[in-house]
C-alpha cells in the first residue's frame, strides 16, 4: 500500500487543515472545500476513506455539510474535533451518524493513519466483493441529479437520523432495497447489523413466536439478529391478513429471545401502498399504522429519465472488463430510443436490457437492436420535443396536487397557484380524473 490509496479531506479550510506531513507519504490526498456546493466528478471512485474536519464545529457555517456527505456516499469517515462529541450534542449527532471513528486534537498522525489503514482495508474488500457481482443498477438506485431523485435522497437521510419505523414503498424495479440500505448506512445504528425477512416467503400460519423467536432453518429468524441495528421486512404487502397480528409484537417492548430489550429500527417496503389495501380492508390499520412512521415513495424511472446517463456510465463501469477495455457507448439513435421508451420494468428493466446488448455486441457501440428496442428515425422526436416535456411535466404537477389534496380541485388549484378553470382546463387537457 502507498499513495495509491485515496483519502478524502472534507472541511471548510481543507488547504490550512490538511497535513503536509507523513500522510502525504501514504495516501493520495483530495482535498474537498466544504463552502462550494456538491461536486463529485473529480473525486475517485471506492474504495474511499475520509477525515471529516469538525474543528470548531458549527452547524449554521457549513450549509453545504449534509450534501456533501450524501454526495460522496459511499465513504468511510473518521471525525476530526477539537471537543468531545459528548459536550455538543448536535456534533455527537453528527459523528454518530455519519463517522465509523473519531479522533480528537491535538493531532496523531500515526494513530489517525492506523485507523484511516484498516477502514481503507475494509472498504477495498468491500468495493472488491461488490465488483465480483454481476453488473446490476439496482445498487445504483439512487444516484443521479434530477430533481426525483435529488428529494428522495433528501428524505432518505433526514428519515436515516431517527430510529422511527418507515415505510417504503414503490413499483417495482425502482431500488427500494437500495433505499433500505441506504437508511440503514446512514443511520445510527449503522454499525450494527442489516437483517431482512421476505415476507413472501413466511409461512401462511405465522405465529408471534414463530416470527420473534424463530427455530434455525425455518428463514424466519432474523428478528433478534437484527438487535442494535436494522431489520427490513421485505414485500411486506404481501402479508395475508393472518399472518398480519404477527408483526405487532416487533412494535412492543418486550425482551427478545435471549431476554434483553430489543432495539432495533424497522424499514419496510411494499409494491402496493398500503393505505390502499387498509381501504380495501385488505391490511390492518393497526399494523399499518406502526409500519408507516414515515414514509417514502421511490420515483419511476420514466419520472427521472435526465438520470440514464449517469446510470448508464455506472453500469458501463461495473463490467468485469471495463478497466480493460474502451469504454462502451450507446450511438444515437440506441440514446433516442431509451429516452422515448416508457420503462414499465423500471431499473431492473434498463439494467436486463443493458446486460442483453453488452452479450450481444461485438462493438463497443451498442445500438437500439442490441437493447431490443423500437428504433426511433431522425425527425420523429416526438417523445423529446419541448412541447412534450411541458405536457409530461402539466401532467404530474396535476396529478400530485391531486393527490396531496385528496382530490379537492379547488386546493390543487391553490397549490399550483392557477385559477379553478385553469385547473379544469389542465385536468381535461391530460385526462386526469378524481379517483
Amino acid at each position: 500500500m502507498g499513495a495509491d490509496r485515496t483519502l478524502l479531506w472534507l472541511s471548510p479550510d481543507p488547504e490550512q487543515s490538511l497535513p503536509s506531513l507523513t500522510l502525504a507519504d501514504r495516501w493520495h490526498l483530495v482535498p474537498i472545500d466544504l463552502n462550494q456546493p456538491p461536486n463529485v466528478r473529480s473525486v475517485p471512485p471506492v474504495p474511499r476513506v475520509g477525515v471529516l474536519d469538525l474543528q470548531n464545529y458549527d452547524s449554521e457555517r457549513l450549509p453545504w455539510l449534509e450534501e456533501w456527505l450524501v454526495a460522496l456516499s459511499p465513504t468511510t469517515w473518521v471525525g476530526l474535533t477539537s471537543q468531545s462529541p459528548y459536550d455538543e450534542p448536535s456534533l455527537g449527532t453528527l459523528i454518530g451518524t455519519y463517522c465509523a471513528d473519531y479522533h480528537t486534537l491535538p493531532l496523531d498522525l500515526p494513530r489517525l493513519d492506523t485507523v484511516l489503514g484498516h477502514l481503507w482495508g475494509m472498504a477495498d474488500l468491500q468495493a472488491r466483493l461488490a465488483e465480483g457481482h454481476k453488473a446490476s443498477l439496482q445498487r445504483h438506485a439512487l444516484a443521479g441529479d434530477s430533481p426525483r431523485i435529488h428529494q428522495t435522497r433528501t428524505l432518505l437521510q433526514r428519515f436515516a437520523q431517527t430510529l422511527e419505523p418507515v415505510l417504503i414503498h414503490g413499483a417495482s424495479g425502482t431500488g427500494k432495497e437500495a433505499a433500505a440500505r441506504f437508511l440503514h448506512d446512514h443511520s445510527p445504528v449503522s454499525h450494527g447489523p442489516f437483517a431482512t425477512i421476505n415476507c413472501a416467503a413466511l409461512p401462511s400460519s405465522l405465529s408471534d413466536d414463530a416470527l420473534l423467536e424463530h427455530e434455525p432453518g425455518t428463514g424466519v429468524g432474523s428478528v433478534d439478529s437484527a438487535h442494535g441495528g436494522s431489520l427490513l421486512l421485505q414485500a411486506v404487502d404481501e402479508l395475508t391478513l393472518e399472518q398480519q397480528p404477527a408483526l405487532l409484537g416487533l412494535f412492543q417492548d418486550e425482551p427478545g429471545a435471549a431476554g434483553h430489550q430489543r432495539d432495533i429500527r424497522i424499514i419496510a417496503t411494499c409494491t402496493h401502498p398500503l393505505d390502499a389495501l387498509v381501504r380495501a380492508g385488505r391490511f390492518r390499520s393497526d399494523v399499518y399504522y406502526r409500519l408507516a412512521g414515515l414514509e417514502i415513495q421511490l420515483p419511476l424511472l420514466s419520472e427521472r429519465l435526465e438520470d440514464i446517463p449517469t446510470l448508464l456510465e455506472l453500469f458501463f463501469d461495473a463490467l468485469p472488463d471495463a478497466r480493460r477495455h474502451p469504454p462502451r457507448r450507446l450511438d444515437e439513435s440506441a440514446m433516442r430510443a431509451l429516452l422515448l421508451h416508457d420503462w414499465p420494468g423500471n431499473l431492473r428493466e434498463l439494467s436486463n436490457r443493458l446486460r442483453q446488448a453488452v452479450l450481444l455486441s461485438d462493438r463497443r457501440t451498442i445500438s437500439t437492436n442490441d437493447l431490443g428496442l423500437t428504433p426511433h428515425p431522425p425527425g420523429q422526436y416526438e417523445g423529446l420535443s419541448l412541447d412534450q416535456f411541458r405536457a409530461r411535466a402539466e401532467q404530474q404537477a396535476v396529478s400530485c396536487s391531486l393527490a396531496l389534496t385528496h382530490n379537492n380541485v379547488s386546493a390543487a388549484a391553490r397549490l399550483l397557484d392557477i385559477s379553478r378553470v385553469s385547473m379544469y382546463r389542465l385536468m381535461e387537457k391530460h385526462r386526469t380524473y378524481r379517483g
